[in-house]
């Protein structure tokens, strides 16, 4: 059972988009298995454009990449992996100098038949943004069994 949600959250970051439906519910008797988003992963860029609809991360992967992402705010170092289980999508922000930072993208609705990769250079300025609408998600869709906690 999928819990409903007036309004699609979105985090979005260059040309990669996270567009947040809800909490879906497998009725497993893990709480693990109830912290799924059911989403959709875009990314596009000059004559590419891919889309990757369903279950693609966990509530946990994204707080673990959320935290990744303020600690390379904080130091303007390191990097922040999302990697998902179904080889749908990683994400990867790499710090460089001077604050610039490398955003790599793999996205594929089929990793069985398909690959698609994207490079966008970006800066320290869009972790602020990035942040706050992560961290919205994570308000709206705490990890079960996890009291919500202020971010």
């Amino acid at each position: 059972m999928e819990a409903a949600h007036e309004e699609t959250l979105r985090v979005k970051l260059a040309g990669l988009e996270l567009q947040i439906r809800g909490r879906q519910s497998l009725g497993a008797p893990t709480y693990d298995d109830d912290d799924w988003l059911s989403m959709s992963a875009r990314c596009h860029a000059s004559g590419a454009d891919v889309v990757v609809p369903g279950l693609i991360v966990s509530i946990p992967t994204l707080e673990c990449w959320c935290d990744q992402i303020a600690q390379m705010q904080l130091t303007l170092s390191g990097n922040a992996l999302l990697n998902d289980l179904e080889q749908q999508l990683t994400i990867e922000l790499l710090s460089r100098d001077f604050g610039h930072i490398r955003l790599k993208v793999e996205i594929t609705p089929d990793h069985l038949t398909q690959s698609h990769s994207f490079l966008f250079e970006i800066d320290q300025s869009y972790l602020g943004p990035v942040l706050t609408q992560l961290r919205a998600v994570l308000r709206e869709y705490p990890i079960h069994g996890r009291r919500p906690v202020a971010r």
